[in-house]
């Protein structure tokens, strides 16, 4: 969802819509970054956002003929950029990702009982203000969704190929 909404606050401020492949690359890029924030810090989770959404988006882009060859450098862009936003602090929303008790905590919480094996399995409601706090840590970096654009049009300017 973070991946797909930050597609659309790009699009929203650059005033131009993405396609479907951005969306979809965006939506794959915030999955993976999602299951890679229950096992990483927030550098490499942002590495793995940048890196995962650019390898789907270029992915769609090959096999729908939009693009003809991978970029390596449009790959290193995204991947830095995404680990240099990974270490900015989320938003404090009290009760969700800051305070004792917040969805943050609970979050954790669960992480730290299910690698002690002090737990069995998660409540749906539990379950929810997990995925909850990471969707406002994600928040932040929809922000500089414009900056990454503007740095992947200056590393790809020239690169389409017209192999539709």
């Amino acid at each position: 969802m973070v991946g797909a909404a930050s597609q659309g606050v790009t699009d929203l401020i650059s005033g131009q819509l993405g396609s479907w492949q951005d969306y979809a690359g965006s939506a794959i890029g915030g999955a993976v970054a999602g299951e890679a924030s229950l096992y990483l810090g927030p550098l490499a989770t942002g590495a793995v956002f940048g890196g995962a959404t650019n390898l789907a988006k270029q992915g769609l882009n090959m096999a729908t003929g939009k693009q003809c060859h991978f970029n390596a450098a449009s790959l290193g862009v995204d991947t830095t950029l995404g680990a240099a936003l990974g270490w900015l602090v989320g938003p404090e929303i009290r009760g969700v990702t800051a305070g004792q008790g917040s969805y943050s905590s609970v979050f954790s919480q669960m992480v730290t009982k299910q690698a002690n094996g002090t737990i069995n399995n998660i409540s749906g409601a539990t379950a929810a203000k997990m995925v909850a706090s990471k969707q406002a840590e994600g928040l932040t970096g929809t922000a500089f969704g414009p900056i990454a654009s503007a740095l992947e049009i200056a590393v790809t300017e020239g690169d389409s190929c017209g192999c539709q």
